[in-house]
């Protein structure tokens, strides 16, 4: 065949229009790319229920083609990027590939279902334990009874009828010709409520129930309650097992069932087990697929995607040559571009795609640009003037109805004076009609939240037989009226605009939207789940919903109608959750707004978001796929259930006692989250829970540990009654024989086991005084009621209006929230004594008495005030806690303890008052003052530091100052101070660099004098900490001798208080800066001292000594001097003297910081010298 020239098909939409830049191509042979579509979300799901981009190939010859090792690529460079199979393409024939990335070449032509509905099996009730071995193919099943497949009792649809049982193990055999036949295998199931399936002996499949591998007893209830789906016209539940086809025997095998009741007062039980076979070929005399199952053929899937912002996509012979290709630009969702009619040249765009047939759909040129609207949407006082800029024909309506031909033709501006939205589509003949624009126009609304308007076809809302807001033909007549229209998953569109509480326009999309939540659906406002989806125009919100929430990033959100509290104060869960705050609990964000509804009056909403994968996603950065999510009793909404349930098959048959397993448990679940979950449900009375409403998660990795997450609230604080306040929730929590509802002993085992261990109980207890003293405290949540009350007090008086109610009684249902945290903690304490057999309460009181210099913990709590003071349980150990800021360090408690370790922990049986004390942390000091320089020595005003850690400091931007703020020097970037090292600051370069020329540790000069009758001189870090201050007096008992005599104001130990005269003394005249201190007074001693007769190590002293000390030693020859201090094992803990020294009486002061400078602890120690050859060693006691 004669290789034609070829010309490249492009479409580009650019404005909504179609261009057409090349047109005209012939072809080397007859297969052709003949449709394509680069963002499928809702046109055809391929074989795994997913919605993958496509492209079909069109046979425009006259004889058959084989498709085998020809390639398709959307890359030019890698033409042969995906290889057809061996496939025959008929003439005229259309074949659909899905460009998937999923690189899928086997095909399935025939499906088979080896066991259906309404075959006959072996069956056993669940009386008693079936024999062990009931699973496997060889088991003699011939005392069994037998009959058709449909088992069950309730639903009025059963083949076989069921006593009410627990369990019914069912088996049925099938015979195999040859295994490597069978491509894909499919196990169906349709129960209630519970399965375990397996083939030849091997579990392949199960729901809701037990851990994977391992065989529940017959007695076992299911994890939660499951309705069958078949007899309310439903389709069973799939499970692709065609990863187990190798159990598969040739010859008789056997699929073995195991379908599990919730338990024995359920009211239905269901099982109905179906095995399909994906075959090559149909086997001999054929069944078919069950009328029961949705499964259709396997396509072909390329190894690539097509790009929905366009590319080129090229068809090559097996030669690797290109024999077509299309390039093609931006494509909206779910339309397509294809060839018209088939085979030719002529491209069109089609807006009902025919995916795997003839193109004969309607096809355009084009797009109709959208109208432009004159008026954004947003909130006017005054009537505007509209109109619309626009080609073709506009067609608008005003009550939310979706525009086409029959709608009202605008031609003319109008007058908009009242609340209005405007819904508009232009139409252009031979083109496709624009999108829909719609926007609302708000007039005269006093306002004061942000305010959402929903936009959307008012059938989808009211129509009797589809809208999801209405009751239905099928509701029942009691509250909350199951069979309504609003218990339907039911998903319309929608159009969603923001308005922002200062009347800032936010965002604006199309959606989807269903009605959410539980019994409240039965209310007259109701609540709305928002889904973003691709098929809608974006798949997520790139906006920020909630202001205090770092993200803007949402798939979905929910418009909650108050749940429960509807009626009452419709802020009741969101105030619940927004009292834990502190807590770092999951939950969701809460921010009230007004609704709008086809531009109607809604009331209030509370926009919350909601809880899912992807929810969690945002939060934690992970990839939802790769998130286990639990509800209720381990149903995995997400993920798996597995990890979760092989952890309470650990705590059950494991002494949770035990240290060991209790340290392991913590590896698996966050222990802390749980409890402050557990206390915050307890604290606020939700009886709705546990039973109901609790969700768990984590991710899936190899440390990812459960935490629960905190929602649906609103039966707490005393919805109901005048009397929960007094509830004993803790025994409600921790009940092992509850009801199905709403505690019911699976929903109380986690936490009573854990309460088992003495370290998980005393945490429990505690947490719960620490909050109870905290956030549940009478004053924080009357404060944070208040807070909300706030939000929307300006606009509840219309929300009442508009559904029922009047101000004051709102206003006394916000009182008794008040009321119910004012009385909640004095009964929970008593709740908490009651349970844990306490004999009473004692008052703690601690004060910070120099907050500056850190900050207090007890238990959880980090305190911001310098005086504190809480309730907490006799014999309850409690921990105190003293955290330093930088530049301080910690001296001791005082009080209800004399200890001088930071952290001590407490066992009260009485109120008990701690002081917490801080002093500065001389690391980095005042070290020398030189304030009056005397005539002869006029070196000006200087200051120097001393680094007496073992560390380098970085004082980059520090800042020096006198007693006046604006007096202040900053330290220079990259100015680090090694250990045991000076710097200096000089008032005067002049004098100071005349006095002392070339000083290297000279880092800068300061415009500000220091004062020759006294001044107060400061130190603080980049962060505004203060480091070191002092007040130095030109008086006694300061050295006189530094007030213009010569001497400066020497610091006679870097460890000493520096804010004490006595710890300075008169320098050697003119100073020692950026040198050792060298005192006037120990400079005269040394000239009458004589020179020792011999070398001596004198005691330390104090001894026993906390935490400084002295050690004296005198030389009576110069030599080398190591001075180091060890412990009783022998171990060096700090070098003091590792140098020359001369000959004479010297004093060296330990800290009491070990080489790394950490403190040393209490005990025993051995200082040595070594001069020369010579060594002597004394010991010393640390005491603390």
């Amino acid at each position: 065949m004669l290789k034609k020239r070829k010309i490249l098909h492009y479409l580009k939409i650019n404005y909504l229009l179609f261009l057409f830049l090349l047109v005209g191509l012939a072809f080397s042979q007859e297969v052709v790319i003949n449709e394509l579509q680069s963002l499928n979300t809702n046109t055809i799901a391929d074989e795994d229920g997913e919605f993958a981009d496509w492209f079909e190939l069109y046979n425009s010859g006259s004889t058959s083609v084989n498709l085998e090792g020809m390639g398709i690529s959307d890359d030019g460079d890698r033409l042969n990027k995906w290889i057809f199979p061996a496939v025959m393409l008929d003439p005229n024939e259309v074949l659909l590939i899905f460009a998937s990335g999923k690189d899928k070449k086997i095909q399935v032509t025939h499906w088979e279902t080896v066991i259906d509905k309404g075959d006959n099996c072996r069956y056993r009730s669940g009386t008693s334990e079936p024999p062990a071995t009931w699973r496997q193919k060889n088991f003699d099943d011939n005392s069994w009874a037998e009959g058709p497949s449909g088992f069950g009792y309730g639903d009025g649809d059963d083949a076989t009828s069921l006593p009410v049982v627990m369990s019914v193990a069912i088996r049925k055999k099938f015979t195999i010709s040859d295994p490597t036949d069978i491509i894909s295998l499919f196990f169906h199931i349709d129960y209630d409520d519970a399965f375990v399936a397996y083939i030849n002996n091997t579990e392949i499949a199960r729901n809701n129930i037990g851990t994977p591998g391992i065989v529940p007893p017959f007695n076992q209830g299911a994890n939660n309650w499951r309705e069958a789906e078949i007899y309310q016209g439903g389709y069973p539940e799939a499970y692709n097992i065609s990863g187990f086809i190798g159990l598969l025997q040739s010859g008789e095998n056997v699929l073995a069932v195991q379908v599990h009741n919730y338990d024995l007062n359920s009211s239905d039980m269901s099982a109905i087990p179906f095995l399909t076979m994906g075959l090559q070929a149909p086997p001999d005399n054929p069944r078919g697929l069950s009328d029961y199952i949705s499964l259709s053929l396997p396509n072909l899937h390329t190894n690539f995607r097509l790009s929905a912002d366009g590319e080129v996509l090229y068809l090559t012979n097996p030669e690797s040559h290109v024999t077509d290709s299309v390039a093609y630009g931006e494509i909206p969702n779910d339309l397509s571009l294809g060839r018209q009619p088939d085979g030719t040249d002529d491209w069109r765009l089609f807006d009902e795609p025919t995916p795997g047939d003839s193109n004969t759909s309607t096809g355009y040129m084009g797009l109709t640009p959208n109208p432009i609207f004159s008026l954004s949407t947003g909130i006017y006082s005054e009537p505007q003037a509209f109109s619309m800029s626009y080609t073709g024909n506009v067609y608008y309506t005003l009550d939310g109805t979706e525009p086409d031909e029959t709608a009202v033709l605008y031609t003319d501006p109008m007058l908009i004076s009242k609340t209005t939205v405007i819904r508009a589509r232009a139409f252009e003949s031979g083109k496709m009609p624009s999108s829909i624009i719609t926007s609302t126009f708000l007039f005269e609304e006093d306002l004061h939240l942000p305010i959402m308007s929903l936009t959307t076809d008012p059938k989808n809302l009211w129509d009797e037989q589809t809208g999801i807001y209405v009751k239905g033909p099928n509701a029942e007549p009691d509250f909350p009226y199951f069979g309504s229209n609003f218990w339907q998953d039911w998903e319309k569109p929608i159009h969603v605009e923001f308005i922002e509480q200062d009347g800032s326009f936010g965002f604006e999309a199309d959606a989807g939207i269903k009605i959410f939540g539980g019994w409240s659906r039965g209310f007259d406002q109701k609540s709305f789940a928002i889904f973003m989806r691709r098929r809608y125009g974006q798949a997520k919100l790139n906006y920020q919903l909630f202001p205090d929430l770092g993200i803007a990033e949402f798939k979905a959100f929910i418009l909650r109608n108050s749940g429960n509290d509807w009626g009452n104060t419709m802020m009741r869960d969101g105030m619940i959750t927004g009292l834990t705050n502190p807590l770092g609990l999951e939950k969701q964000a809460f921010r009230p707004v007004v609704l709008f509804l086809n531009g109607e009056y809604w009331g209030i909403q509370n926009l919350r978001e909601k809880i899912n994968e992807d929810h969690l996603a945002s939060h934690y950065d992970l990839d939802p796929d790769e998130i286990d999510l639990l509800e209720n009793n381990a149903y995995a909404l997400e993920g798996s259930a597995e990890h979760y349930n092989m952890m309470i098959d650990y705590i059950t048959n494991n002494n949770i006692k035990d240290s060991v397993v209790y340290n392991n448990l913590t590896k698996m679940i966050d222990v802390n989250n749980f409890i402050d979950y557990e206390i915050s449900q307890i604290y606020c009375d939700n009886t709705d829970w546990p039973g109901n409403n609790i969700k768990f998660w984590r991710p899936q990795t190899s440390d990812g540990i459960w935490r629960w997450i905190l929602y649906d609230t609103d039966f707490g604080f005393d919805i109901w009654s005048q009397n929960s306040v007094t509830f004993n929730t803790l025994a409600f929590a921790t009940e092992p024989d509850g009801p199905d509802w709403p505690n019911p002993p699976w929903s109380t085992y986690l936490l009573r086991r854990l309460l088992e261990n003495d370290t998980f109980r005393i945490n429990f207890i505690n947490r719960f005084a620490d909050h109870l003293n905290t956030i549940f405290s009478s004053t924080q949540v009357s404060h944070h009621v208040d807070s909300i009350k706030a939000i929307i007090k300006d606009d509840i008086t219309r929300h009442l209006n508009r559904w029922g109610g009047n101000y004051q009684t709102w206003e006394l249902l916000v009182t008794k929230l008040k009321v119910f945290g004012n009385l909640r903690p004095g009964y929970v304490r008593a709740h908490i004594r009651q349970k844990f057999n306490i004999s009473g309460e004692v008052n703690v009181k601690l004060e910070n008495v120099n907050i500056e210099g850190g900050k207090l913990k007890i238990n959880s709590i980090t305190l911001e005030s310098a005086k504190w003071n809480g309730i907490y349980f006799t014999g309850i150990p409690i921990t105190l806690q003293a955290i330093p800021h930088a530049g301080y360090r910690f001296d001791r408690w005082t009080g209800g303890s004399t200890s001088f370790e930071e952290s001590i922990q407490i066992v009260l049986n009485g109120s008990e008052s701690f002081y917490a004390n801080f002093i500065p942390d001389t690391s980095l000091v005042i070290n020398e003052i030189n304030y009056n320089s005397s005539p002869d020595f006029p070196a000006g005003d200087w200051i120097e530091f001393y680094n007496s850690s073992l560390i380098p400091i970085d004082v980059s931007g520090w800042l020096f100052k006198d007693s006046d703020d604006t007096h202040v020097f900053t330290f220079p970037e990259s100015l680090i101070v090694p250990a045991d090292a000076y710097i200096v600051l000089s008032r005067d370069s002049v004098k100071f660099s005349a006095s002392f020329p070339s000083l290297p540790n000279l880092v800068g000069y300061f415009d500000f004098g220091l004062n020759n009758g006294g001044e107060l001189v400061r130190l603080f870090d980049s962060e505004n900490h203060l480091i070191d201050s002092l007040t130095y007096l030109d008086e006694l008992p300061w050295p006189v001798e530094a007030n213009g005599f010569g001497s400066t104001l020497s610091l006679r130990e870097p460890l000493l208080d520096n804010s004490l005269p006595e710890s300075w003394e008169a320098s050697v005249v003119n100073g020692t800066p950026g040198k050792p201190n060298m005192g006037l007074t120990l400079i005269e001693a040394d000239f009458r001292d004589v020179i020792p007769e011999k070398y001596k190590l004198g005691q330390n002293y104090p001894n026993p000594f906390n935490p400084d000390t002295h050690i004296n030693f005198s030389l009576n020859r110069s030599d080398h001097v190591s001075l180091s201090i060890y412990n009783i094992q022998g171990q060096l803990v700090r070098n003091l003297v590792d140098e020359y020294k001369d000959v004479g009486n010297y004093s060296i002061y330990w800290n009491g910081l070990d080489q790394s400078g950490r403190r040393a602890v209490s005990g025993m120690y051995i200082y040595q010298i070594t001069v020369g050859n010579e060594s002597v060693s004394k010991q010393m006691i640390m005491m603390k």
